[in-house]
């Protein structure tokens, strides 16, 4: 009899433990979190978004002030302060706005915003413990291929014309905010900002000849680059020089005047008019071709008005051809003199043939780099008298001494200020009947190159005169400032030494950052000695590097991509930056070191810590503890180097916050039990500092106390 009672009271309590592991499990099997809400299919990277976390079946936290936390990660490993999470007592958020607090130790790279091109992690905290759900992220829209173009352009282009030209792109996928951006650059390296289209194909207009043309299309990633694409020009009909036959003939001769070195022109003409009538007196002389490169024209000077004692004749020479009109070669000047009748006529004439004029253009700096500030001094001279004309002009290197031509022809026009002042525009100043004879004016040549400054001076009867001068303008050269290296003890836990080194970059014409270099050094010269660790040059725009794992074993390399940094020895690190003209800046040393939420220190070097920080490690027993049943924590930390412990921290979970530290000495170990007395899914954490009050902590795995096992009582029968 008593068999049988004992046997139907073991069948009691097995049917009453599976039901209670059954509704558990159940319970669990049901629960699901799941993400939803995104804006987007694809996107450029970095670009922030929301989306919605929901869960259900999921049971309430025992917390009486909320039923659940939601938390998001980019860590898969969910390591100690490296989350968002938000109590609530909804089924859903939105994750992360503003609601959402922190845990980090200190801010974290994703800024408390969902970014494209980052997975990031979920899970819910409940009554039953942690329920992952799905990750978050949305792709970076992939590349299309390299645009082509179509048609067939032209194959040759005249001077200072254009074309067309239709690019067209396959593959990849369409920006969901954008579409493509289409890119056009002139080098293949400095890229402005390129069209939006949400078409696949695009047509630029006003394409120069005899100009190389890149392409490159833009969605979230860049494609390849396609071309160059460069369309000749059709030759301009040229020739060397212009030349009257004599610089002086009476005024009722005729007098011939020259085109030389001729080619590629089917016609010349030679517009000739006298300085006392203006171009009123004008006329175009055809020229003739002797068969031999070289034209001409006779000039009859007598249809001119020359009825003053001497008289100025200007001569220009265009030439032309099917494709061209009116292509300026040359000036041929000469003078027309009176026939020296009486003394007074040829002492008039000596006077006039021997007045001077001179003009010096002198350049201050004549090198530098963008934004360059240059002052252009010029100077007259001569025995030539009277109020002063000035025509300045920022780059012109044709050499003409006639401002008519230059500002009509070759370099633009300037002012017309009134008498006695001067006035600048954007090619130069012109001045106009002043006194002085040297004049200052500064200039800020804001693009690289060789420019030419050029100044002609006209005084009196004198002939024009002109000057020049040349001004070497490098690109800007790029600054790297504020150099900060960061580290964080937690991180000292989990990857061991490291640092993040950020800094500012700036440019003083505003190229962008392409390139960036970062050294970390035992030394105080980053050029001298083995770096500990460099990135090697990294083609991007980014003003931040982190070290990799950093071993002293790892292998001596150039450049030393695997970190050697070691325990206890000071370090400094070193950036220098590439603007987009290839322009690299000097080497910047640090300035600034912050280690977690200290305050950052103004100082150029800092010192690893002595030793490694303590490998906490923790186990518990039994697996499947019950309410009312010690739970045995067994320490397994290993404290690094010559360390030795000072205190071991537990923290294990319940509501009551039953927290309990153990210091050594007395205590060698960490090794303790707890009884917890409510059922639930806990999680226990072991924090343990050394005797340089170095910490880690280490989280065990969420457990389960189970109810107690039904007490029985015999009951005897009646």
């Amino acid at each position: 009899m008593n068999d049988l009672k004992l046997i139907i009271r073991l069948i009691v309590i097995a049917l009453i433990f599976m039901s209670v592991v059954f509704a558990f499990n159940t319970k669990t099997a049901q629960a699901a979190v799941s993400v939803g809400g995104y804006p987007w299919t694809c996107g450029a990277p970095g670009v922030p978004y929301n989306a919605t976390i929901s869960w259900n079946n999921v049971v309430a936290h025992p917390d009486p002030t909320f039923d659940y936390i939601p938390d998001v990660s980019n860590n898969p490993s969910w390591p100690t302060g490296s989350w968002y999470n938000k109590p609530t007592n909804a089924t859903s958020e939105v994750a992360l706005d503003s609601t959402w607090g922190a845990t980090w130790a200190t801010l974290p790279s994703w800024e408390k915003v969902l970014r494209v091109g980052t997975r990031y992690y979920t899970r819910v905290i409940g009554g039953a413990g942690y329920t992952y759900g799905n990750d978050i992220y949305i792709p970076v829209c992939t590349a299309t291929n390299a645009p082509t173009w179509s048609g067939q352009q032209p194959s040759q282009v005249v001077s200072g014309g254009t074309y067309s030209i239709t690019l067209n792109w396959s593959g990849g996928q369409a920006n969901p905010t954008f579409g493509y951006y289409i890119d056009i650059s002139t080098d293949g390296v400095n890229w402005p900002t390129g069209t939006q289209t949400w078409n696949t194909s695009y047509t630029f207009t006003g394409l120069s000849p005899s100009v190389n043309y890149y392409f490159r299309t833009y969605t979230g990633s860049h494609s390849g680059t396609s071309g160059p694409l460069n369309v000749p020009i059709i030759p301009l009909p040229t020739g060397t020089s212009a030349t009257p036959d004599g610089d002086t003939v009476y005024s009722n001769s005729t007098r011939r005047v020259y085109a030389n070195g001729v080619s590629n022109a089917t016609s010349i003409l030679f517009p000739t008019w006298s300085d006392p009538g203006g171009q009123n007196d004008l006329i175009w002389y055809p020229g003739t071709y002797d068969g031999r490169g070289t034209w001409y024209a006779d000039i009859n000077v007598s249809n001119h008005a020359t009825n003053d004692p001497t008289t100025a004749m200007n001569t220009h020479v265009y030439l032309n051809n099917a494709n061209y009109s009116d292509v300026f070669l040359d000036y041929a000047n000469f003078m027309a003199v009176p026939r020296p009748s009486t003394a007074d006529a040829v002492s008039n004439l000596v006077r006039v043939l021997s007045d001077t004029l001179t003009v010096d253009l002198t350049a201050v700096p004549i090198l530098g780099s963008v934004p360059l500030s240059v002052n252009l001094t010029s100077t007259v001279g001569g025995t030539a008298t009277g109020t002063i004309n000035y025509y300045f002009w920022w780059d012109c290197s044709n050499t003409s001494s006639d401002h008519n031509f230059v500002e009509e022809i070759a370099c633009g026009a300037l002012p017309n200020p009134s008498i006695g002042s001067c006035s600048e525009n954007a090619r130069g100043v012109k001045c106009n009947a002043i006194s002085n004879s040297t004049v200052v004016r500064n200039v800020v040549y804001a693009t690289t190159g060789v420019k030419i400054p050029k100044v002609i001076v006209e005084r009196g009867i004198a002939p024009a005169t002109q000057d020049q001068s040349s001004v070497t303008v490098n690109p800007s050269i790029p600054t790297a400032t504020n150099v900060t290296v960061s580290v964080n003890n937690s991180v000292y836990c989990s990857l061991g030494i490291h640092a993040t080194v950020n800094w500012t970059y700036s440019d003083p014409v505003g190229s962008p950052q392409t390139v960036y270099e970062v050294q970390i050094d035992d030394d105080a010269d980053p050029l001298s000695g083995q770096p500990e660790w460099e990135s090697g040059t990294v083609n991007s725009t980014g003003t931040s590097a982190s070290t990799t794992l950093c071993n002293t074993g790892n292998p001596v390399a150039s450049p030393q991509t695997a970190c050697r940094m070691t325990w206890n020895t000071s370090y400094s690190a070193w950036v220098r930056v590439q603007n987009g003209y290839g322009q690299w800046s000097s080497w910047q040393r640090m300035s600034i070191y912050i280690n977690g939420t200290n305050p950052p220190q103004s100082v150029n070097s800092w010192i690893t810590p002595i030793h490694a920080f303590p490998n906490t490690n923790a186990d518990f027993y039994p697996p499947n503890p019950s309410v009312g049943s010690p739970v045995t924590f067994n320490d397994l930390t290993v404290f690094q180097g010559a360390a030795t412990p000072r205190s071991w921290f537990w923290e294990f979970g319940d509501l009551a916050e039953s927290d309990r530290r153990i210091n050594a000495p007395p205590a060698t170990n960490g090794n303790t039990t707890f009884t917890y007395t409510d059922t639930g899914a806990y999680r226990t954490a072991l924090t343990a500092t050394d005797d340089l009050g170095q910490s880690c902590s280490f989280n065990l795995d969420v457990f389960n106390i189970q109810p107690p096992i039904p007490e029985w009582i015999e009951v005897a029968p009646r």
